[in-house]
């Protein structure tokens, strides 16, 4: 009767700690935003990241991006993690620290009313770059935040840079040998919603960088490679995968390439970026991807 008693407040105690770990998403990001540009789009990003951890079972981080989603949506200051409330290995504090003082010096260059999207997008894929750090246990997860982070960053740099004055006209110089051709960029990734081949938002964006940089490289052609994620059969997943390039190839014909440039593969449910069980959800494995060939 003892060893029953115990099971019995075992299980009430895994009840309770469940219930106190759950994540409300859907109410959070439900939520009527009032704050500026950047903190509504701060509101879904972390409603986002909530939903992930969520989704693998992370009650606790789940709540903490939970709660600043609410509070953004509220136009609280939300401001990135320090890395002294994480307990990151010691050898990978110097690539944090440096990488939360490039995003909060561009906020005080005015990053978040320049580009707020992609400024609340830095933010959140910082945050969580130094949770999946603080795990230590999933080295794809740690490079897909950071690579995130990265990219993110990389826009809200350009649109802070401000073009020099223009020199005064001076005689032509004499002819010279042509300049070499800057190097290939990329790859581009571009993510799409559950079931959706609608590129969208900061997606749509990606491409249309794709197709500058392939302009500015001197590209001769882009190769986009399509892919689903496990959660539907395969033979869907493939059909997905091929709508999916289709809407990437018109984005990017749309932004000046030609069609004789943009060749195309669909993989379907092949190659994940993340692997996951057969039928789970998992927005990395939802994309397109752009490389750029000379």
């Amino acid at each position: 009767m003892t060893q029953l008693r115990n099971l019995s407040v075992t299980a009430l105690a895994l009840s309770v700690l469940a219930a106190c770990s759950s994540v409300d998403v859907a109410s959070t990001r439900g939520m009527s935003s009032t704050g500026s540009a950047f903190q509504k789009s701060l509101h879904i990003q972390y409603a986002n990241l909530a939903q992930e951890e969520s989704d693998e079972g992370d009650g606790d981080n789940g709540v903490f991006f939970n709660n600043k989603a609410a509070q953004a949506a509220k136009a609280m200051d939300v401001q990135p993690q320090a890395i002294s409330a994480r307990k990151v290995p010691a050898g990978t504090v110097q690539d944090l620290t440096s990488g939360r003082s490039r995003l909060m010096n561009a906020f005080a260059r005015g990053a978040r009313e320049k580009n707020p999207k992609l400024a609340a997008r830095a933010q959140a894929m910082f945050d969580c770059w130094i949770e999946e750090q603080e795990e230590n246990i999933q080295p794809e997860d740690i490079a897909r935040c950071r690579s995130a982070f990265e990219q993110a960053m990389g826009f809200v740099g350009a649109s802070l840079t401000v073009a020099a004055p223009a020199p005064a006209a001076a005689p032509a110089p004499a002819p010279a040998a042509p300049a070499p051709l800057p190097p290939l960029t990329g790859p581009y990734i571009v993510y799409f919603d559950f079931d959706s081949a609608e590129v969208k938002g900061i997606e749509l964006g990606m491409v249309k960088r794709a197709a500058l940089d392939a302009k500015d490289a001197g590209a001769t052609g882009v190769v986009l490679s399509g892919h689903a994620d496990l959660s539907g059969n395969s033979d869907y997943n493939m059909a997905l995968s091929r709508a999916r390039v289709i809407a990437v190839g018109n984005a990017i014909m749309e932004a000046g390439l030609s069609r004789k440039m943009v060749r195309k593969s669909y993989l379907g449910e092949e190659e994940p970026a993340v692997r996951t069980a057969d039928g789970k959800r998992e927005a990395m494995n939802r994309r397109v991807v752009i490389r750029l060939k000379r």
